[in-house]
């Protein structure tokens, strides 16, 4: 399954980059994250409560930055098993740009791999609620980076 996006975020390139890579801030913008740590300067373990239609299922696994070129671009490479429900594997390119002064244009192209019992619910019902998760993360740390710029 193909995803891909593009999120305008109110802080700089540099200021993006940071937050994607502060394992508390990704744990509170994460829907249904209940443990992210990290393990190393680009692998972060991950424990999330997903649901996709009728299938809700806890996942455990890793996530892996590859290729970063701070504050511009990184592939995330990700595992997670869920017991019964089945795994997800994927990667996403991450391309961060300048919009304006201030603000960065975020975009996304990921490919992910379900089987188990997401397998049998479909791309589409697996696909809306990938694209509902990454709508409220970005939605989340947007609504974060605000409220730290109104700070400074």
């Amino acid at each position: 399954m193909d995803l891909s996006g593009a999120y305008h975020l109110p802080a700089a390139p540099l200021g993006v980059w940071q937050a994607l890579n502060d394992a508390g801030l990704l744990h509170r913008c994460l829907d249904g994250c209940e443990a992210l740590e990290r393990l190393s300067d680009t692998t972060f373990s991950v424990r999330l409560k997903v649901r996709a239609g009728p299938v809700q299922a806890v996942f455990t696994g890793t996530l892996d930055m590859v290729d970063p070129n701070p504050p511009f671009s990184y592939t995330l490479a990700g595992q997670g098993k869920g017991g019964a429900a089945g795994f997800v594997k994927g990667t996403a390119r991450i391309m961060l740009s300048e919009a304006e002064a201030g603000t960065t244009t975020v975009r996304y192209q990921a490919q992910v791999t379900v089987g188990g019992r997401l397998a049998a619910l479909g791309n589409r019902l697996v696909g809306n609620a990938a694209d509902q998760m990454v709508q409220t993360f970005f939605r989340r740390l947007a609504t974060a980076l605000e409220t730290e710029r109104k700070r400074n």
